[in-house]
């Protein structure tokens, strides 16, 4: 049990390479849902509505999402094999060589907890974590890598669909992270 559950780790490890090393794609060529914000207008103050915390972007939609990207980010549609038109995935990088991402993709429940569990196990001294953004409940886990802030949480969006984030370069509690987390909108899908 305990090597599968490491070889499942290590599978979730390399995931997270690959799609940091993916993440320097451009802009989603999906079309605009209407309900969703416009995309690419001019920069503006995003997070919680609070122009004081000084994060701009824009909005963008990819497949079931609509999000703000930062500015000095860009949205890579897909999922970390590559697969661009997975419409439940996509990644927020700067591409400048940092790591510095969040990669968002959609699970069950029990794969979503897995997933969580299977990070704690494997970081050292990561530690339980609980925030709410935009009336959203994300909980997960966060942990530093070398002198690199990560986290991974989870959010429940319905009918068994869970939205799991994991990311580095920016704490779960910055004001980024509030930013994007606030943002996103999610059209869960009626399987």
């Amino acid at each position: 049990m305990k090597k599968t559950l490491r070889m499942m780790a290590l599978l979730m490890v390399l995931t997270l390479a690959l799609g940091t090393l993916a993440a320097c794609g451009g802009k989603s060529d999906a079309p605009a849902d209407k309900n969703a914000p416009a995309g690419n207008e001019d920069s503006k103050d995003i997070a919680g509505g609070d122009p004081e915390n000084g994060v701009k972007g824009v909005h963008e939609v990819h497949g079931l999402y609509s999000v703000i990207v930062p500015d000095g980010f860009t949205l890579t549609p897909g999922d970390a094999f590559g697969d661009t038109t997975n419409p439940k995935a996509f990644t927020l990088s700067t591409g400048d060589g940092t790591y510095t991402y969040y990669q968002f993709n959609m699970f069950s429940e029990s794969n979503a907890r897995s997933s969580i569990e299977t990070t704690k196990e494997f970081n050292d001294g990561a530690k339980d974590v609980t925030v709410v953004y935009n009336g959203v409940t994300w909980e997960g886990v966060a942990y530093d890598s070398g002198d690199i802030p990560c986290f991974s949480m989870i959010a429940d969006y319905g009918t068994d669909h869970f939205v799991i984030v994991s990311a580095a370069g920016n704490a779960y509690d910055s004001n980024i992270t509030e930013a994007v987390l606030s943002s996103l909108l999610v059209n869960v899908p009626t399987e």
